[in-house]
């Protein structure tokens, strides 16, 4: 690496060489959590959630307002998008609960659609259970 000066950077096949497995593994650590910050501080799209149902089925269903997710099932996630209905909705909670799918769907906009959802008191309540409604309300 005598050959790289100072302050240039190097190719992307060159740079590790000099590092051990556990520096490697400490740097890309903290490019992870750089990475992230800098997603969390990123100016996202805003959208309001208009309602929160739990239909005949059991599964979570939040109505966006302006947004659609029409491909957010290729994430890979479980989170859906409805055509007909046009909602992101969740599988029947088995091994979670109906606030875990919550915080989950969130998360899942976030990341991958690029848009923060949030709730406002004008969001319609059909079907939620009050506990359930109330530990939505609390994140």
């Amino acid at each position: 690496m005598a050959h790289k000066r100072k302050g240039q950077l190097t190719s992307a096949d060159v740079w590790h060489k000099h590092l051990r497995k556990f520096w490697k593994r400490n740097f890309w650590k903290g490019e992870r959590a750089a990475e992230k910050k800098l997603i969390d501080n990123e100016d996202l799209d805003r959208d309001r959630i208009v309602r929160v149902e739990v239909d005949k089925l059991g599964s979570l269903h939040l109505y966006p307002e302006r947004k659609k997710f029409t491909l957010i099932y290729r994430t890979a996630t479980e989170v859906h998008w409805n055509s007909e209905k046009q909602t992101l909705y969740s599988p029947k909670p088995s091994d979670w609960t109906y606030l875990d799918w919550y915080n989950h769907i969130l998360k899942v906009v976030k990341e991958e659609g690029g848009c923060k959802l949030y709730l406002t008191r004008e969001t319609e309540w059909f079907n939620v259970p009050e506990n359930v409604k109330s530990g939505i309300v609390k994140v």
